[in-house]
C-alpha cells in the first residue's frame, strides 16, 4: 500500500466513524480502528513515529484536523464538516433564568398549583386555589415530564444521525423513570459533552418555554429573566405557602434567610439592600 492510499483509508475510516453528536473520533478510538482495519500495516512503516505525526502530516491538513474533547484528549475531525453545525444551530441563548422562576416552571414539587402576581412579579406555589385578591394573580403553566420527554427526543433527532445511537438514547426516553437530570448522566456516561450539550438544549427550552407564557400573560420578561434592568427595578418576591394559611412574618423572615443562605456572594452583592441597614450591620458587628 502506498502512503496516499493508507492517509485515504485514514480520511476513510474518520468519516465513517464520526461521533453523531460531537463530530470527532478520538485519537486512541482511530489508532485501533486503524490496526483492526489494517493488522499487518502501521504508520511506522510509512516514517510516522507515532499517530500524531501521521495526523500532521500536510497531506492530511485539507480533510482532518487534530481538536481536544471537553476533558483534554485528542481527537480527529472533519476540516469541512457540515454536520459539526447540528450540535448547536438549534439552540437559542437567554439570559439566565431567576432560580425561582426555573423551580416554579420545572420542578414537580411541591404539590399544588402555582401562581405569580401580575403586580409585582411574586410567586406563590403550593396552593389548592389563587391568593386574594384572585384578578391580580395568573396561574403558571408547569412544564411537565411528556413535555420534557418530547424535547429530549428532538434533542437526538436533531444531532443524531446514525441508527443505533438513536435507537439506545431513545431506549434510555422511553424508560418509565425516565428524569431529565439522570438523562443528562447517562448521556456523559456514553459520550464526553453530551450532558453539557443536553443541558445546554434543555435550558433554551424551558427558557423559550417561560418567555412564550410572559408574552401570552403580557407580563414584563425582566421579572423572570436576569436582567440588568431586572435589578434596577427591584427583584420580584419569592413566596411559598400552603392553601391553609399564611406563614407568620418571623416565619417568613425565617425563609427569606435560609434563601439568602444558598446565594453566592455575587448574587448577594446583586441586591438592593437600603443603605441604612447596611450601616446599621456595621455598627453591630463593631460593637461586638
Amino acid at each position: 500500500m502506498e502512503l496516499s492510499e493508507y492517509l485515504g483509508e485514514v480520511v476513510r475510516i474518520v468519516r465513517t466513524n464520526l461521533h453523531p453528536v460531537n463530530r470527532w473520533v478520538t485519537a486512541a478510538a482511530l489508532g485501533t480502528l486503524l490496526r483492526n482495519a489494517y493488522p499487518n500495516i502501521n504508520w511506522k512503516e510509512f516514517g510516522f513515529k507515532s499517530l500524531v505525526e501521521l495526523l500532521n502530516d500536510p497531506q492530511l491538513a485539507a480533510s482532518l484536523k487534530i481538536v481536544k474533547t471537553d476533558k483534554g484528549a485528542l481527537a480527529v475531525a472533519l476540516t469541512d464538516d457540515e454536520g459539526a453545525l447540528s450540535s448547536t444551530q438549534h439552540v437559542e441563548t437567554y439570559n439566565p433564568l431567576r432560580k425561582i422562576i426555573w423551580e416554579v416552571f420545572t420542578l414537580p414539587s411541591p404539590p399544588g398549583r402555582r401562581f405569580m402576581n401580575r403586580l409585582n412579579g411574586s410567586v406563590r406555589i403550593g396552593l389548592d386555589a389563587a391568593p386574594s385578591p384572585a384578578d391580580e394573580w395568573v396561574e403558571v403553566e408547569k412544564i411537565g415530564l411528556a413535555e420534557q420527554k418530547r424535547w429530549a427526543e428532538s434533542f437526538v433527532d436533531e444531532r443524531a444521525d446514525e441508527p443505533g445511537f438513536v435507537d439506545v438514547v431513545k431506549g434510555m426516553i422511553a424508560s418509565p423513570s425516565w428524569h431529565p437530570h439522570q438523562f443528562g448522566h447517562e448521556l456523559d456516561r456514553m459520550s464526553d459533552g453530551l450532558m453539557r450539550q443536553w443541558n445546554r438544549y434543555r435550558t433554551s427550552r424551558v427558557s423559550g418555554f417561560v418567555k412564550q407564557w410572559l408574552s401570552e400573560q403580557n407580563l414584563p420578561i425582566e421579572w423572570a429573566f436576569q436582567t440588568k434592568s431586572a435589578f434596577a427595578a427591584g427583584a420580584p418576591e419569592l413566596g411559598m405557602e400552603s392553601g391553609e394559611a399564611q406563614s407568620s412574618p418571623e416565619e417568613t423572615k425565617k425563609l427569606i434567610l435560609a434563601a439568602l443562605s444558598l446565594m453566592s456572594v455575587e448574587q448577594l452583592l446583586d441586591i438592593p439592600i437600603p443603605s441604612r441597614f447596611i450601616l446599621a450591620a456595621l455598627s453591630s458587628t463593631k460593637a461586638r
